[in-house]
């Protein structure tokens, strides 16, 4: 649509034809979504920016698990253990090793012209697409200005148009890149030489010995430790109780109405009394729904009416606990024991 032309409806835009990428036009994707196809031209936008790195904790399936813990001579610090600075330098090396191949993704989905822009007013330090391009071809950023340069020549070897003979053409060509910047600047391009080692990190190696696998008790995803270190609560009402992620905005909206105790913390409550009776697994629905039914009577009386549908919330949680798995592993080690 126009500048300043007003939105279309939802229904006008719906009956607009839909461009199925063919023909003469600009498609937009990402990198990824590209994997497998080439085109005229291609342009990769944004060299300068940083990349995402992975955040604690750190799991590596040979050296376990690593996160910052609390400093037991100062509660407000956390320490980084040397295992967790370990992983993640492995884990910011698998970062821009993915990063590097998907460069080489886009760079090479051009036919005849690749456009590659950004800033160039960026820390040589930090990798970027930016940096890796300058230091493949050997310039430096800080001296790029419009204008062509030569990179280098290349021999480029191709069979002869001659349909009687069946030799080999040799020819040299140079490499050219065109820039254009948006800078007024005038600045000669600087051509650097770069050394021939390896660019890899220097930092010192910190050898783990690799963790033999062994299951002691429960398996824990990294979602359910990262809630656990959050909060603990949370933890215990979602993966404990098994109860959805609303419920803790369900408990804000009750608590609004001024009472001194929310309708999740009388919840919570009863679900603890409920589950402290139970001595097996093997129970029946009619049963734990008098089990619940009595607690409830027994804690506030007849008088329901604020907690209208408390009951049935109550014995939900209960099921999900019955019929989890660490429900059904505690409930049997408790029949087991009586």
């Amino acid at each position: 649509r126009w500048p300043g032309s007003p939105c279309p409806s939802r229904s006008l835009a719906s009956a607009w034809p839909r461009l199925e990428g063919e023909g003469d036009c600009v498609r937009v994707m990402t990198i990824h979504a590209a994997k497998g196809l080439e085109f005229p031209v291609v342009v990769v936008p944004f060299l300068h920016q940083k990349f995402r790195h992975d955040n604690a904790p750190y799991v590596d399936p040979s050296l376990g698990i690593a996160f910052k813990v609390g400093d037991e001579q100062n509660f407000d610090r956390e320490v980084a253990p040397r295992l967790y600075n370990q992983l993640q330098r492995l884990s910011r090396q698998k970062t821009l090793a993915e990063e590097k191949r998907i460069f080489y993704v886009a760079c090479t989905r051009a036919q005849n012209s690749l456009i590659l822009s950004g800033r160039t007013d960026v820390d040589p330090s930090r990798p970027s697409y930016m940096n890796w391009l300058a230091e493949g071809i050997g310039v430096s950023l800080d001296s790029l200005r419009p204008g062509k340069f030569i990179v280098g020549t290349e021999c480029m070897r191709s069979l002869s148009p001659d349909t009687e003979s069946s030799g080999v053409l040799e020819r040299q060509y140079e490499l050219a890149i065109s820039v254009r910047s948006d800078s007024p600047e005038q600045r000669p391009v600087r051509v650097v030489s770069l050394p021939n080692v390896a660019l890899e990190n220097t930092l010192p190696t910190v050898a783990v010995e690799p963790l033999t696998p062994q299951r002691r008790g429960e398996i824990f995803s990294a979602t359910q430790i990262k809630t656990y270190r959050e909060c603990p609560t949370k933890y215990y009402l979602q993966f404990i109780l098994g109860l959805p992620k609303d419920h803790t905005a369900r408990e804000q909206e009750d608590a609004s109405d001024g009472s001194d105790t929310s309708y999740g913390d009388i919840e919570g409550t009863l679900t603890h009394a409920i589950l402290q009776n139970l001595r097996s697994a093997d129970v029946g629905a009619e049963w734990l729904r008098e089990l619940v039914s009595n607690t409830i009577t027994a804690s506030f009386g007849q008088n329901m009416d604020r907690l209208q549908g408390l009951s049935e919330a109550v014995y939900s949680n209960a099921v999900k606990f019955v019929n989890s798995s660490i429900g059904k592993e505690i409930l049997g080690a408790l029949e087991a024991k009586n």
